[in-house]
């Protein structure tokens, strides 16, 4: 995982070079930090393909986001969506589209917080 000062410094080196919408920098940067508490595994479920691609991108230097970040943070309890993966199963399936929460009984999801 990386460090406050190693994910400020490539945040800072980041910004001098880029060129684009500021929106996504500041999306992803805010996306990574979040990340850094909760882990890749909610962030992956709640962010889009294009936003998780965007910050893979701006984030290469540092390595693939499931190395720099936690699998599971220190927040992550506080995510009902990984909650409900967990008691669906089929993590990938859930991203990918293939299998939905739906799939869990109501009385199932209500036991969730």
């Amino acid at each position: 995982m990386i460090t406050d000062e190693e994910f400020s410094e490539h945040v800072e080196a980041t910004l001098k070079d880029y060129k684009g919408d500021l929106n996504n920098f500041y999306e992803v940067v805010g996306m990574v930090y979040v990340g850094r508490l909760m882990g890749w595994r909610v962030i992956r479920l709640v962010s889009s393909k294009r936003s998780w691609t965007l910050a893979s991108k701006l984030f290469a230097g540092l390595g693939d986001l499931k190395v720099i970040l936690p699998e599971e943070g220190d927040y992550a309890y506080k995510s009902v969506g990984l909650e409900l993966v967990k008691k669906i199963g089929g993590y990938w399936d859930i991203i990918k589209g293939s299998k939905n929460r739906d799939e869990l009984s109501l009385s199932d999801r209500k036991m969730i917080r």
